[in-house]
């Protein structure tokens, strides 16, 4: 699922969700569908639907450089195999809509005794690497021309989690 997710945008075919078969579970916290669909051409067992809002508080942890720098809302990205939900991811729909940032969460310095003391101190966001990549992804398929991502992504401070 990780290549197809790394995969470029154009491996995959979007179109509005209420043109692909979706289940009933892949819908947001307020029953609210995704708005949008891609089937993954190699593979078209595989969909991506993205869109649906999760509900969640849209308090971004940080303030963002950009003019327009609102958060619009957390949304809800499902993978989707043979019919059958198997994963389900946020993501940030930011910048009066002009990208999409993966789900962050603080990073600390120091090591693992510093932070059973109590001694870590925040020095920015992280984020899985596939979170990152799904958002990417998503970025190309719904702007397909527009913004770039890895500009967004450094601006917001977000960086790969280290494993």
């Amino acid at each position: 699922m990780m290549l197809a997710i790394t995969a470029p945008a154009g491996d995959w075919v979007k179109a509005a969700s209420y043109q692909m078969p979706m289940p009933a579970t892949a819908q947001g916290a307020d029953g609210r569908p995704h708005l949008w669909a891609a089937l993954y051409k190699p593979d078209i067992s595989l969909l991506l639907a993205w869109g649906a809002p999760s509900g969640q508080d849209p308090d971004y942890p940080f303030t963002f450089p950009w003019p327009a720098a609102h958060v619009r809302e957390h949304q809800f990205a499902d993978i989707v195999w043979n019919g059958v939900p198997v994963a389900r991811r946020g993501v940030w729909l930011v910048d009066n809509d002009r990208c999409h940032l993966p789900d962050a969460y603080p990073a600390y310095a120091g090591t693992a005794e510093d932070a059973a003391q109590g001694r870590c101190e925040q020095v920015g966001l992280a984020a899985s690497e596939s979170d990152i990549a799904l958002a990417r992804l998503l970025q190309g398929l719904a702007h397909p021309t527009g913004p770039r991502f890895g500009a967004y992504l450094r601006d917001s401070g977000i960086v790969a989690e280290r494993g």
